[in-house]
């Protein structure tokens, strides 16, 4: 999930609807970018289960 809210209210809520990660949304365009290059990285390596028989 990619908000902008850093609320641990809302990321506890996110975490509970069984959510895989939280970002939250830079302001800055640079960091935005430097956030989504990271992200891109996370799913290169990211392990999903099996799929299922």
């Amino acid at each position: 999930m990619m908000t902008t809210s850093s609320s641990d209210v809302d990321i506890r809520s996110a975490y509970e609807k069984n959510i895989a990660g939280y970002l939250t949304k830079p302001v800055d365009l640079n960091d935005v970018m430097s956030t989504f290059e990271n992200l891109k990285n996370y799913w290169k390596i990211i392990n999903f289960p099996p799929p299922k028989d």
